[in-house]
């Protein structure tokens, strides 16, 4: 939707993009999960390149203020993906992640 909006908004001089959140916790996002919120999201950083999860003082806000400031004037229809590089792979990166685990955790008994 952000691609044809911002097709046709842009020769007005307005442009249209968008932010493509990971996973980003707070008190809320946790308690909205209720006994199992912090599994779930402690859980999450497992499959997040970066290791962590999402803070959004520390990563999101930057990324918004950037969108809405004129240094995008000649961007539009794009998604910015702030989520800790999870963008970068399929669903299958989660399995690929386990079979090198389990690999690993073969060659050390093997080795012994």
């Amino acid at each position: 939707m952000s691609q044809s909006a911002g097709v046709e908004w842009m020769k007005y001089g307005i442009t249209i993009n968008n932010i493509g959140p990971g996973v980003f916790a707070s008190p809320t996002a946790i308690a909205n999960y209720g006994p199992l919120g912090k599994v779930l999201f402690g859980n999450s950083t497992s499959t997040i390149p970066a290791g962590c999860l999402g803070d959004i003082d520390n990563h999101l806000v930057a990324p918004i203020i950037f969108m809405l400031s004129p240094a995008v004037n000649y961007t539009t229809g794009q998604t910015l993906d702030v989520c800790g590089g999870v963008s970068l792979f399929n669903s299958d990166y989660v399995q690929f992640q386990k079979v090198m685990l389990q690999n690993s955790e073969l060659w050390i008994t093997d080795s012994n």
